[in-house]
Formats: structure tokens, sequence, C-alpha cells
């Protein structure tokens, strides 16, 4: 679909959506990095921290998508989603994702071992790449003209 067919609160929606989502792979990224470059395989001493972002994780992650879920209700439905209520259901589940992988990295670096945090952090980075701004969910039925 392309953007042009969008209504003006659609694409503005979806570009807010896209610099925000950037901004927290970005996050993740950078944290892993900074992780990565000052573990040394020392001992585990950042285990408490791992178990809360794990717990976090278990707990926060699927809360936050299914409240999205039931904000975007309207996909399911072949309507498009309202812009905003997409928008900032979409940021919730972001933010819930980057404070799981933001403690797992913490952990890392108290522990000054990239693992298991790494690990955990990647997984959740790997589920932000697939929980990017879709324009079809904003697309159907929003058409301009």
């Amino acid at each position: 679909m392309n953007q042009s067919t969008l209504s003006p609160q659609a694409r503005e929606a979806l570009t807010k959506a896209g610099w925000a989502w950037f901004s927290f792979v970005a996050g993740i990224v950078s944290m892993l990095l900074i992780a990565w470059l000052v573990a040394d395989g020392g001992e585990l001493r950042g285990g408490l921290v791992f178990g809360l972002a794990t717990l976090w994780t278990l707990i926060a992650v699927p809360a936050a998508l299914m409240l999205k879920g039931q904000v975007v209700k309207a996909a399911w439905s072949s309507r498009p989603a309202d812009p905003e209520a997409y928008l900032r259901s979409l940021v919730v589940v972001w933010a819930a994702i980057e404070v799981g992988a933001v403690l797992a990295l913490i952990g890392c670096l108290l522990a000054g071992a990239l693992m298991p945090g790494g690990l955990l952090a990647g997984v959740l980075l790997a589920m932000l790449f697939v929980l990017r701004p879709a324009e079809d969910a904003l697309g159907s039925g929003l058409k301009t003209g």
C-alpha cells in the first residue's frame, strides 16, 4: 500500500510510530553493545536483575500485547485502526519490551558477562523487529479521495 493513499492523520501516526520504533530499537542495540564491550566473563552477580528482567518479560510483555490487541480490534474486522490508538498501543508494547531488554542488559553489566541477559535482550530485540509499525493496520478504509 502506498502511503499517499492514507489520510493525513494516519500518515502522521505512522511516521510517529516509525520514529518511536527506531528509537526503541536503537536503545536496545546501544545497550547491547555497551554490555558486550563491558562483559569480561566474570561470575554472575547480576542474577537478581536478570530474574527481574525475565519476570517482567513473562508478565508485562504479554499483557501489553493483549492490551494492543484490544485497542486495535479493528484490524480483525477489516476496518482501519484509529491512528492515535494504534500509535499509543504500539508504544506501550515497545516500552514493555524495552524495559525488559534494558533490565536484562543491566544484569549483564552487573555480572560482567554477556549471558544469559544478552540472550534475553536479543530475543526481545527480535520481538521488537517483528512488531514494527504496519501501514496495513491504518490503510483499509482511511483512504483519502
